[in-house]
């Protein structure tokens, strides 16, 4: 009887989920997601040409894109393909054996204002996987896959571009021999790692002729990872690594930007000092004329009291001071009446 109900339910959900239809595309998602669905079956034509001039994969992938509402849903969706668990970060995830891609659409893992972008990157996992299963090439390491699919979806790490020269200076780069088979679980150390493998398979595009196209087409007529960076460059993995690493190192504009930096954080700090030197000076003075008037207050006769006399003026040794009358409370005495109002 329960399982009855489990099927019950689970031909309910399938029967709630809508199915959008493009070229070779298909795309899965609730009816509260219906409005994105429609723009990632819009924007799927672009992702396709994004990667076939970025990576030279003309041929057309049959690929089911889902879209689930949060983190919890993605990381379901990805134990129930039997996949690896990814990052808490990620938003999109492509799984190349199924030709599918999961994809997050709630507001806190902002996939939908990059989605253009999102697609390109998923796809270019699909395309370069069924490109490797299609002549029987073993998977290639991590860091040139998700270089590849960095370079296609467009989007650079800008943040990240004076941190790769400044850690190629300071020698803190990642090897690559780290990050074959899986990047860095923090975001932090994964935005690195991602912008590491963008920025050498740009290079190693930059050294030989026909750029990252001519290179992926070695990687799928079977060539291995380094046998395909000697015949596209002359140079062997570990040696084009060393180069990449050197010519960063070399670039020194970031000291620029780090000496601006440090300029216009010491221009504000010196801002700041004398802010509150003058509000502290500012205050002593006030303070100072409090104390002053108090001064003269006190020295003030009471009511019925004799001024004390005061020599010439010429005899003195302060200027003459002005007194002002004020008001004053004191206690009455018994042989004393209420002054008239």
């Amino acid at each position: 009887m329960r399982a009855l109900l489990l099927l019950f339910l689970l031909g309910l959900g399938v029967a709630a989920q809508e199915r959008l239809q493009g070229p070779a595309l298909e795309i899965r998602c609730a009816p509260a997601a219906r409005e994105a669905g429609i723009a990632a079956l819009n924007a799927f034509s672009e992702a396709r040409a994004r990667v076939r001039v970025a990576l030279g994969l003309d041929a057309l992938v049959p690929v089911v894109v889902e879209l689930v509402p949060n983190q919890a849903a993605l990381l379901a969706r990805v134990r129930e393909c039997g996949a690896a668990e990814p990052e808490h970060w990620v938003v999109a995830v492509a799984l190349p054996w199924q030709g599918l891609m999961v994809l997050r659409t709630d507001q806190a893992g902002g996939a939908l204002p990059r989605l253009r972008g999102l697609l390109a990157h998923e796809y270019a996992h699909l395309a370069l996987g069924a490109a490797l299963r299609a002549a029987d090439t073993p998977p290639v390491p991590r860091w040139v896959d998700e270089g590849l699919a960095q370079v296609a979806e467009g989007r650079l790490f800008v943040e990240e571009t004076p941190a790769l020269h400044m850690r190629a200076f300071f020698h803190t780069l990642l090897p690559l021999s780290e990050l074959e088979n899986r990047f860095p679980q923090t975001e932090g150390g994964g935005a690195l790692a991602y912008a590491q493998a963008e920025s050498f398979v740009k290079w190693l595009g930059r050294r030989g002729e026909g750029g990252l196209p001519a290179f992926v087409q070695l990687l799928v007529h079977g060539a291995s990872v380094d046998n395909a960076v000697r015949a596209h460059t002359g140079l062997d993995l570990q040696r084009a690594e060393e180069r990449w690493r050197r010519e960063l190192r070399d670039d020194r504009s970031w000291m620029l930007e780090m000496l601006l930096q440090v300029a216009f954080g010491g221009f504000v700090a010196v801002a700041c000092v004398l802010a509150v030197a003058r509000l502290v000076r500012r205050r002593r003075k006030l303070m100072q004329e409090l104390e002053r008037s108090e001064e003269m207050a006190q020295e003030l006769p009471l009511e019925g009291e004799a001024l004390p006399e005061a020599g010439p003026p010429e005899l003195t040794d302060s200027p003459p001071r002005r007194r002002v009358r004020r008001f004053r409370w004191r206690t009455l005495r018994d042989d004393e009446t209420d002054p008239p109002a």
